[in-house]
């Protein structure tokens, strides 16, 4: 059995204007992000599960200017070790 494989030929011809981006919105749940902050805060460690969480909100096109303001402060409490990484999946008891 032959598995598939890109023609890559045809992309070589075609101009970058040609191909088509697919894009999906990122909907945050509301709530999301201010929970989010609270619990990194609170426990000062921020999970797998949390960092995907922030990674789907930088990729959101709704976020509030002061939203956008407290990722940064996350993200620069994390660069200077005031919050640390750990490589859970989650903290959540019993998992």
């Amino acid at each position: 059995m032959r598995s598939p494989s890109l023609n890559t030929e045809s992309l070589d011809r075609s101009s970058s204007s040609d191909l088509i981006a697919m894009e999906t919105p990122v909907h945050l749940i509301p709530s999301a992000l201010g929970e989010l902050f609270a619990e990194v805060n609170h426990h000062r460690y921020i999970t797998i599960a949390d960092r995907y969480g922030l990674m789907a909100a930088i990729f959101d096109e709704t976020l509030t200017e002061e939203e956008k303001r407290s990722i940064d402060r996350l993200l620069r409490a994390v660069y200077r070790g005031k919050i640390k990484l750990v490589n859970q999946l989650s903290m959540v008891n019993g998992f």
